[in-house]
């Protein structure tokens, strides 16, 4: 083989695994990079470097990365990369035991591992805190994060983000209005507020913060066009009080994220949720009474220990009063180091299987509903690709990646993505919408 010609700073491609709030990590590493003089390209087979950030939340996140280091090696060994580097969540949840299982991997990046980054160039200019952003060319330019807090404080039985991320801190008022300004400037117009638990921003910065408090001074400074999605909201931190705050929010857009894990409250109490059902229920129900177009997404866990035949059918029984527009529904996994793994009552795998698919069918029947009463109505819609004759999009009902999409017909005159179409809706199936664009 021809060694290939090495450029004066490498070529860096940077594989990210997990979520959203990787990808902001990513964007950061990436201006850590670029800064030091490196190129971002975006294959392997193009670069120098090879490294993956990698997600360490639950086993089949943990083999994933795996996978994906596994290629880098194998890339290195034919002599395509010069050096492979694991970034994040896996290397901060395992590392020194993950190092001696992979000796081939030569760099080890933790979280938020800024400046161990820049020490591998010799870069010693401070990185402050928060680096900026640069945007991969993997990710469309109208839809952006916006991370406003980093770790957890819940501490809920089966999750491993503690540990791996360490306790919950905000990022300063300050420091986010310029990036969201940025952002906006970069061609965003769709933010997504996320973080593991938005609601309990600025509870540990001085003098105290809060979310709707941030939402407003975003408000405040942006285009009255911009849409803020508000993802990953904790239901312990929301009440009438929040929802009158924020859905009065111009940019603000009627659809929230928040993960319930279950529906019966002796396994709430086991999560160490500390949420009741009637409470529950009170938080969708009175955003609805707010702002009656609202949309909501959930989180399902099923076969947690203790889920008896009572308790999953009392989690049936919530999902049927509440009526989710989105559901998704996981496993639960036992995790090394959680109390949930060491609960002595734990449900046999295949019935926990079968109750995601008795979840999954009755939330098909009830989005399909919910569906269907948007037949005949207009929406607007952000185009995101085309594929064929046909246009891809999403209004505000739909989050990037994880909702379904509206397919338009491909007009006479085009339309570029990232612009906003008004869309007549024809056909409604369980996930997706079809229509025309007016």
């Amino acid at each position: 083989m021809i060694p290939k010609k090495r450029a004066p700073f490498p070529r860096v491609f940077l594989h990210t695994l997990g979520c959203s709030k990787n990808d902001v990590d990513s964007q950061r590493f990436a201006e850590v990079f670029v800064r030091a003089g490196a190129k971002m390209v975006d294959s392997p087979e193009e670069a120098d470097w090879g490294f993956v950030n990698t997600c360490g939340f639950i086993v089949p996140a943990i083999e994933e990365s795996l996978r994906a280091i596994f290629d880098l090696e194998n890339l290195k060994a034919r002599g395509v990369l010069s050096a492979i580097g694991v970034i994040g969540c896996l290397y901060s949840r395992f590392g020194e035991e993950l190092r001696k299982e992979l000796p081939k991997v030569d760099y080890w990046i933790p979280c938020e591992g800024w400046s161990e980054l820049g020490a591998l160039f010799g870069f010693e200019k401070e990185l402050g805190r928060l680096p900026a952003r640069i945007r991969l060319s993997s990710q469309a330019p109208w839809v952006r994060s916006l991370k406003i807090v980093e770790g957890c404080s819940n501490h809920c039985s089966y999750c491993t983000i503690p540990a791996i991320r360490g306790p919950l801190r905000s990022v300063p008022r300050e420091f986010l209005l310029e990036e969201a300004r940025t952002l906006v400037e970069e061609g965003a117009r769709e933010l997504c507020i996320i973080g593991q638990d938005i609601t309990r921003y600025g509870e540990d910065l001085s003098p105290r913060e809060s979310l709707p408090g941030l939402l407003r001074d975003l408000g405040d400074i942006l285009p009255r066009d911009i849409w803020l999605r508000l993802l990953y909201l904790h239901p312990g931190g929301i009440g009438e009080t929040f929802w009158r705050e924020v859905l009065h929010i111009p940019q603000v857009i009627p659809y929230a994220d928040i993960p319930v894990q279950h529906g019966d409250e002796r396994i709430l109490e086991r999560m160490n949720r500390r949420d009741s059902r009637k409470r529950l229920e009170s938080i969708f129900e009175t955003a609805r009474k707010i702002s009656p177009a609202m949309v909501f997404r959930t989180t399902i866990m099923v076969g947690f220990p203790g889920e008896d035949r009572r308790a999953f059918e009392e989690l049936l029984d919530f999902l049927k009063l509440v009526r989710f527009h989105r559901l998704g529904c996981f496993v639960y996994s036992p995790e090394e180091g959680t109390p949930g793994a060491s609960y002595p009552d734990q449900v046999d795998p295949s019935e926990a299987r079968e109750r995601l698919e008795r979840v999954m069918a009755l939330q098909e029947e009830i989005s399909l509903q919910h569906q269907e009463t948007l037949l005949g109505k207009e929406l607007e819609v952000v185009v995101e690709q085309r594929e064929g004759a046909i246009l891809l999009g999403r209004s505000y009902r739909e989050a990037p990646d994880v909702d379904g999409q509206i397919e338009m017909a491909l007009p006479e005159k085009a339309v570029d993505p990232g612009n906003r179409v008004k869309v007549r809706i024809l056909e409604a199936l369980e996930h997706d919408l079809r229509g025309e664009i007016l």
